[in-house]
C-alpha cells in the first residue's frame, strides 16, 4: 500500500519507488537490496532461486555464501533502470567490512557517494543521530533526508533502504516509519529474519506501519526448516500479509509494477499528448 500522504514531486522521482525498512538491524536490508538489484539490472532469470542469506555474509565479502544466488541470466527485456539511495548510515570506522553504501553502490554500479552522502555517513558504531551527535556533526531532518536523494531522470525503480527498525532513529525529528510516511513510497518493503520471533517482530513493525500494508521479505528462509515453512504459514494465512523469499520474487514483483506504471503513462499521454 502506498504511503498515507505523499509529498508534492518537484525533483525526478522514480517511476516506482520503494522503500526498504527492516524488523530490526542485522535482519539483512542491505543483502537483500543488493540482490534485488542485480536482478533488476541485469534482467533474465537465475540458475537457482535465491533462499535469503544463509550465512549472513555481504555480497563481495570474503565468506559471502551466494547460496542460490548466481548471476542473473542478462536479458533485454527483463531490464530495469534503478539507483538505491542510503539517507544516511553509521559504522564503526575499525570494521573491515564495507558500508552499506558501498555494498549497495556494487550492486546498482553507482559510486558509493551517490549511494549515500559523505557528510551523511558516521564513523561511529550506534544509531546515525547519535553517532552525527557524537562526532559533533550535523543532525539531519527527515526533510532534509528526502531533499538529498537526488534521483536522476528516467529511473524506473528507486530504492531507499533505512537503518535498523522501523522505529530505529534516523534523523533529527523522526524514525525509519517518518522517512516512510514522508516518501510517499509506492511499495513498502518489510525485511525479516525467518527465524523463531519472526512472527511477533513482523506484527508490531506492521502495526507501526499502518495504514502502510507491507509486503514482507523472511531473509535466510530455508524451505527445508520446519520453524521457518511454519513461520511463513502463520503470517499469510492468519495475518493475511504478502511474504515472499526469494529474491528473483521479488525483483519480478517490482519490475511488474514499474512496467504498469510506465504502460499507465504512456496511455495517458496518449489521451492527453
Amino acid at each position: 500500500m502506498q504511503s498515507p500522504t505523499p509529498p508534492e514531486q518537484t525533483a525526478p522521482r522514480p517511476r516506482l519507488l520503494v522503500a526498504v525498512v527492516g524488523t530490526g538491524t542485522e535482519v539483512g536490508k542491505t543483502w537483500v537490496c543488493a540482490r534485488v538489484i542485480e536482478r533488476l539490472r541485469h534482467g533474465g532469470s537465475t540458475g537457482r532461486a535465491g533462499n535469503g542469506d544463509p550465512g549472513g555474509a555481504r555480497p563481495g565479502c570474503p565468506g559471502s555464501t551466494g547460496h542460490g544466488d548466481s548471476t542473473p541470466t542478462s536479458t533485454n527485456a527483463g531490464r530495469v533502470t534503478v539507483s538505491v539511495r542510503k539517507p544516511l548510515q553509521s559504522q564503526d570506522p575499525a570494521s573491515a567490512e564495507p558500508t552499506d553504501a558501498e555494498v549497495l553502490a556494487a550492486a546498482s554500479g553507482e559510486s558509493p557517494e551517490t549511494v549515500c552522502a559523505p557528510d551523511r555517513s558516521f564513523a561511529a558504531a550506534m544509531a546515525p543521530p547519535m553517532a552525527a551527535d557524537l562526532l559533533g556533526l550535523n543532525i539531519p531532518t527527515t526533510a532534509d533526508l528526502i531533499g538529498g536523494l537526488g534521483w536522476a531522470e528516467g529511473t524506473q525503480v528507486g530504492i531507499v533502504e533505512t537503518v535498523g527498525g522501523v522505529r530505529s532513529p534516523l534523523g533529527a525529528d523522526g524514525d525509519s516509519r517518518d522517512l516512510v510516511f514522508a516518501l510517499g513510497a509506492d511499495v513498502t518493503v518489510l525485511v525479516a529474519d525467518a527465524e523463531l520471533g519472526v512472527i511477533d517482530a513482523v506484527r508490531k513493525s506492521a502495526d507501526s506501519l499502518a495504514p502502510i500494508t507491507p509486503l514482507v521479505f523472511l531473509n535466510r528462509f530455508d524451505p527445508h526448516d520446519d520453524l521457518h515453512r511454519r513461520n511463513r504459514a502463520w503470517l499469510t494465512e492468519r495475518d493475511s500479509l504478502d511474504v515472499l523469499v526469494h529474491a528473483h520474487e521479488l525483483a519480478d514483483r517490482l519490475r511488474k509494477q514499474s512496467r504498469a506504471l510506465d504502460c499507465c503513462a504512456l496511455h495517458s499521454y496518449a489521451a492527453n499528448p
